[in-house]
């Protein structure tokens, strides 16, 4: 099992725009892969891990000015906005891949992704390899 802490807040990754006959992703979702690339990588495995993969992941954001502190001293709060949970799951899956951490995202059998409003920005990241019955 691999378990770290990146704090780095998740930019969700968005689909393709087309403009003057291309596609492009905005360099704000690049600079954010960029930056959980270089706090990912002490992390990874010597080798990509082969076989189904069980991949959860956390994401923490600051409190918002409206929270009062009644409710910031329960530690957590389940975050309900924007942005989706799959986009930014996409994100952090990409740079998993990119960084070798497994071959490829298909690997990943069983995915969990939660939102929580808290004291820091980043994202948990548990990787567990799962056993296969034969």
């Amino acid at each position: 099992m691999i378990q770290f802490f990146c704090p780095v807040r998740v930019v969700p990754k968005q689909s393709a725009r087309f403009g003057c006959g291309r596609a492009w992703r905005a360099p704000k979702v690049h600079a954010n892969a960029t930056e959980l690339m270089f706090h990912l990588e002490r992390f990874r495995p010597l080798e990509p891990w082969d076989g189904p993969i069980r991949v959860t992941l956390t994401f923490h954001f600051e409190w918002l000015k409206k929270h009062c502190k009644q409710t910031r001293s329960l530690g957590y709060l389940c975050k309900v906005t924007r942005a989706d949970e799959d986009n930014l799951v996409k994100q952090v899956m990409d740079v998993l891949e990119s960084c070798g951490f497994f071959h490829d995202d298909s690997q990943v059998h069983t995915g969990e992704g939660n939102r929580y409003y808290t004291d820091v920005n980043g994202v948990m990241v548990t990787l567990e390899r799962m056993e296969v019955p034969w």
